[in-house]
């Protein structure tokens, strides 16, 4: 669909089941707005649009006006992660996929990337509630002040040195000190960890024992941003929880995030 304001254009969808927004604080004008919106039935979407669904033309969900502050959250990222007990000796051994799912949980931290209008620096308060309204956690948002500083082109990789290598280090070759025994370099994706011990599942397992020892790569001066926001955040905020309930398709269970400005209050569930 396509949509105006007064007859100026403000912007165009083609994802039906998804909310879209647009900003028309430019187009409004004092006392009464005219909203126009042509609605299409085929786009070049239609092909996805309509796996499992039905094909409905016409606007059949909410559609309403916002009024929010000038200063104020523009966007958020919530990433989930659980923190289990492994047994070390699972650890050294090599740990799988199943034994690590078996493993008693300890606790949960919730991460939330923030960004905000005009990048503006906005005070924000972040609490989670439980499903009961009990407060579980809550914190306020740190800025980031440089938040591309945890781009995976940044992180350091150190491999072992391999035997004549150790040889020198130990002192039975050349006269190289340890340290330049380290070999450094950039991390570019995946492959690159993989290629290490040339075996992907060596990358993978050093990945999840990372993750378990709390050894993976922080961000910008040690906040932890995940780096798998779509924007780039400009604040960061983190929340610890004990012995969480966790979703399950059985027991379906969510928390209830709240992030307050000075103006507003947004509510979110997550899991």
């Amino acid at each position: 669909f396509y949509a105006w304001v007064n007859g100026e254009f403000v912007g165009y969808s083609q994802v039906s089941h998804s909310t879209s927004e647009f900003d028309v604080t430019d187009v409004l004008e004092d006392g009464v707005n005219t909203l126009a919106v042509l609605v299409l039935k085929w786009c070049d979407g239609s092909y996805q649009e309509d796996q499992d669904k039905f094909r409905m033309s016409g606007i059949f969900r909410d559609v309403y006006l916002l009024d929010r502050p000038e200063y104020a959250i523009r966007d958020m990222f919530v990433h989930t992660s659980i923190w289990r007990n492994v047994d070390s000796a699972l650890v050294e051994a090599g740990i799988s996929d199943d034994e690590y799912d078996a493993s008693p949980v300890d606790h949960a931290t919730v991460d939330v990337d923030f960004a905000f209008f005009d990048d503006a620096d906005v005070p924000v308060k972040v609490q989670l509630f439980d499903e009961d309204g009990e407060l579980v956690a809550e914190t306020a948002a740190e800025p980031i002040d440089d938040p591309m500083a945890g781009d995976e082109d940044d992180v350091t990789v150190r491999t072992q040195p391999d035997a004549s290598e150790a040889d020198d280090a130990t002192g039975t070759g050349s006269d190289d000190t340890a340290a330049d025994d380290e070999e450094e370099g950039v991390i570019e994706s995946i492959d690159d960890v993989a290629a290490i011990d040339d075996d992907s599942t060596d990358a993978q397992a050093a990945l999840r024992i990372a993750s378990v020892t709390g050894t993976l790569a922080g961000g910008a001066n040690g906040t932890g941003f995940t780096g798998d926001s779509a924007f780039a955040p400009t604040a960061h905020a983190s929340l610890a929880v004990d012995d969480p309930h966790l979703w399950t398709a059985e027991t379906p269970y969510l928390y209830t995030i709240v992030y307050t400005t000075a103006n507003e209050v947004i509510t979110a569930l997550v899991g």
